[in-house]
């Protein structure tokens, strides 16, 4: 029988044995839930560190696309002719005591619009033009209602700020302050040096209640002098920064102060020079981290927050386990505290540390889930979580890095390449073209008529067929053709490897033919056609600016030739459109003062009794270097530019005030007879032109008759109709000018609440021999007398021509045959010697 006291002792060394391994045991236990619990706290902290990386990242990324955009969104104006040509002019002639409020308003309401098309185009917030003193011209800003346009003009020497929103029709005045409120200041501030004003386009950075502002300033310089200076802005604020935490799942705030606990903060340029350094700290409930930013008005701060929820979820799930395992550890024997060393606690510890070493390599492929249904399984789902939202972060922004890639190169409408990537691939062909020996051609496609598509179908329907030509364009290209949509409705083709400009022409010709078959869009058939202009490589020039001008050009003489088809550009036409800029230049020069322009009157004379009854209006352009200008060659350029209507306005109140003076002088007529223009009539303003005429001049309304052409009334018949009928309401004279050559309809005519028509010159010329021009004489004057209307002959040039419109019944005639226009002072002797003649008529008769 064994001694008691050794069994005493041997039990006594097993349980000292038991209780050493049970505490030793005890203690790794402890000591390995105290490195899982590390392990989680240090898992989730380099999750959250990469997360908020990725979003300090994506801030930088956006702040330098922003500052990229803002850039390249004022170059514009550089190049833009006729908005520098703009500038110029309100630069020499702005005085502000003498204001000219019909030119140079009507000019920043020009830029204004250019304005508001550019920042839309980059998707920005404001835009602003100062001029060559640095005083506000125009800007446009948007506000929850939209996009407004503000210029400014002066009162008495004071500047007043005109306001529209871009779906209004008129500006309106408004509080100065407002454009404060805005941001903008009627006096530029140069934040900058002006050695970076000399390296172009610069950003600068601001801080205020409204966010982050990034605005872009470019001084515009010709010939060494600073003409104009532009800024353009985006404002990062509250919005953007809640639309870009919930993208990230984070919560990204911009503050002028930093969190409370963090002390050690980096700029967020170092992201962007590649040190990814910055702090982040950890509270009870959340992880927090700062970066900054140096702006103009002190640091902005991005505070970065993450909710530290799921990690101390994970740590009280951890130690409730970890005290369960370590009551049962105490009661087990050796055997198994072993096998719940090896088995249950090695071999899963090295299967998640295989888990996070796939990780580290970027493999984030699904790893088999360590099932130990404990905290361990828990962490093995949570590292198979995180590979997974790794993995989608990654592509997300390689997908987001793509998609702007591909979005800042290609139209959105049309998916072509647009003005951007045309122009870069533009200049890297023909570099590569210039070192190969190869030709090449520039192509300039523009759309004929297409606002006449946009203003009666609407803007969608104008969309929808720009996405059918471009899908025709596009399916007709040939191997060596790159098609680019560069804005509005104008395209760009280059032919590389050209064999000859036989080959362009034959080209030229298929795309004309493109349009030969309507284009469908939605249940309707549209018929348009386009119009090519053509300039050659290395033949026209080297580079892409001069090639895409030359094209341009080229494209406006097929246009000129009558549209539908196609012009290579000539030296010869590039001389033809300086001509043409120097004219438009000289007529907006004359536009200032209007001494260079003149009326003259020609008489119309009674077909019976030869006495002068009434007299039209003629403008005369008298320039000093140039000479007489023809109306044919000016008034369609003052037609296309809008200037029409300040001209016409001139017209119109000096024809009445010198028909007032005639009546003073002693020689009352009729009336007076004065050409309006279908823009004046289309004109918002003209009626209210009218109106401000008849009370200045005193001229009675039934003394005044518009002339308009047929042409306009055969047009747009029922808004011709309403538009007529508010002035003969007004009690004004309303006559058709050359009529029987516009193709009126009767029903038209007869619903027209015309006064007069007058017989075109075309009709009276064959008179009284052609059989023709008599029986079209003839339809025109019973025409006026079935309708009770007026009539008047025009070009009437011999004393046949007389008697045939006599006998007729014509009651008034006009021409060369009684007496050419003439100027005021002549027409004052015209009338006095046809007064003499009358009476000294009469006085034989009597």
């Amino acid at each position: 029988m064994p001694d008691p006291s050794i069994l005493n002792k041997q039990h006594s060394l097993a349980n000292h044995f038991a209780l050493w391994v049970t505490l030793l045991t005890v203690l790794i236990i402890a000591g390995l839930g105290a490195y899982f619990d590390g392990f989680l706290r240090s898992s989730f902290l380099e999750n959250t560190r990469t997360r908020m990386a990725y979003g300090y990242e994506r801030l930088s990324f956006n702040f330098q696309q922003v500052e990229s955009s803002l850039r390249e969104g004022v170059l514009f104006l550089q190049d833009d002719d006729a908005a520098l040509a703009s500038i110029r002019l309100i630069n020499r002639y702005e005085d502000r005591e003498e204001y000219n409020t019909f030119l140079l308003d009507e000019e920043k309401k020009t830029l204004a619009r250019e304005l508001l098309s550019r920042v839309k185009l980059s998707f920005n917030d404001d835009i602003a033009l100062y001029g060559k003193q640095m005083d506000l011209i125009a800007y446009v800003a948007r506000d929850s209602r939209g996009y407004y346009l503000n210029i400014v003009s002066y009162s008495s020497g004071k500047p007043q700020l005109l306001r529209r929103y871009e779906d209004e029709l008129h500006f309106t005045p408004v509080s100065f302050d407002r454009a404060e409120e805005d941001g903008i200041l009627y006096r530029h501030i140069d934040y900058y040096t002006q050695e970076q004003l000399n390296q172009g386009s610069i950003v600068s950075r601001h801080l205020d209640d409204r966010g982050l502002i990034l605005k872009s300033h470019l001084r515009i310089r010709k010939q060494g002098e600073s003409i104009a200076h532009i800024e353009m802005s985006r404002v990062m604020g509250r919005e953007y920064f809640l639309g870009l935490s919930g993208n990230m799942n984070l919560n990204i705030e911009l503050a002028r102060q930093p969190f409370a606990p963090v002390t050690q903060i980096s700029d967020l340029n170092h992201l962007q020079e590649g040190k990814r350094y910055f702090r982040v700290f950890e509270t009870d409930e959340r992880y927090l981290s700062s970066m900054y930013m140096e702006t103009l008005d002190g640091r902005a701060f991005f505070n970065v927050s993450m909710a530290r929820e799921f990690l101390n979820h994970a740590l009280s799930q951890n130690r409730l386990h970890l005290v369960i395992l370590l009551c049962v550890t105490a009661l087990l024997a050796m055997l198994l505290i072993r096998y719940l060393t090896v088995k249950r606690l090695s071999v899963p510890l090295k299967a998640l540390m295989n888990q996070l070493r796939k990780i580290q390599r970027q493999d984030y492929s699904v790893t088999r889930v360590l099932v130990s249904n404990d905290e361990l399984q828990a962490v093995s789902e949570s590292i198979n979580r995180l590979a997974g939202t790794v993995a989608d972060r990654e592509r997300s922004l390689q997908g987001s890095k793509k998609e702007l890639e591909y979005l800042s190169d290609h139209d959105v409408l049309t998916g072509l390449p647009n003005r951007r990537f045309w122009l870069r691939y533009l200049a890297e062909h023909l570099q590569q073209a210039g070192q190969r020996g190869q030709k090449a051609a520039v192509f300039f496609i523009d759309l004929d008529q297409f606002k006449q598509v946009n203003d009666t179908l609407g803007h969608d329907v104008g969309d929808r067929l720009l996405q059918s030509v471009a899908g025709r364009l596009q399916q007709s290209l040939a191997g060596n053709e790159t098609l680019a949509r560069i804005g509005g409705d104008e395209f760009n083709l280059l032919i590389e490897n050209l064999r000859d400009s036989g080959q362009a022409r034959e080209t030229a010709q298929r795309l004309i033919e493109l349009f030969h078959e309507p284009f469908q869009v939605g249940d309707q058939g549209i018929s348009i056609s386009a119009s090519i202009g053509i300039t050659l490589f290395p033949q026209d020039g080297c580079d892409s600016i001069s090639l895409s001008k030359y094209a341009d050009l080229a494209m406006y003489k097929a246009k000129d030739d009558g549209r539908n088809n196609y012009s290579f550009f000539t030296r010869e036409l590039s001389a033809r459109m300086q001509d043409r800029a120097d004219l438009i230049h000289a007529l907006r020069y004359a536009l200032q003062d209007k001494q260079q322009f003149e009326l003259y009157y020609q008489p119309k004379v009674s077909a019976f009794s030869h006495t002068i009854v009434a007299i039209e209006a003629l403008i005369r352009w008298n320039h000093p270097v140039l000479g007489m200008v023809s109306p044919a060659r000016f008034i369609p350029l003052a037609e296309e530019l809008g200037l029409i209507i300040p001209l016409g306005a001139w017209v119109l109140e000096q024809g009445c005030r010198d028909f007032i003076r005639l009546q003073q002088l002693g020689y009352p007529l009729d009336h007076i007879s004065i050409n309006v223009s279908s823009i004046q009539l289309d004109s918002d303003s003209f009626a209210a032109t009218v109106d401000q005429v008849l009370k200045d001049t005193g001229i009675d309304t039934n003394a005044l008759e518009l002339e308009i052409t047929e042409s306009y009334i055969a047009k747009k018949p029922e808004a011709a109709r309403r538009r007529l009928e508010y002035f003969r309401n007004r009690g004004l004279r309303l006559a058709i000018d050359d009529f029987g050559t516009g193709y009126s309809a009767m029903n038209t005519l007869q619903n027209l609440p015309v006064t007069r028509l007058k017989i075109d010159k075309s009709f009276v010329d064959g008179l009284p021999h052609d059989s023709n021009s008599v029986a079209l004489a003839r339809t025109v004057v019973s025409l006026a007398k079935n309708f009770n209307l007026a009539l008047t002959a025009e070009g009437v040039e011999n004393k046949s021509q007389l008697a045939f419109l006599a006998a007729e019944a014509c009651e008034e005639i006009q021409g060369y045959y009684f007496s050419k226009p003439l100027p005021f002072n002549e027409l004052v002797n015209f009338c006095e010697s046809n007064q003499k003649k009358t009476m000294l008529t009469s006085a034989t008769d009597t």
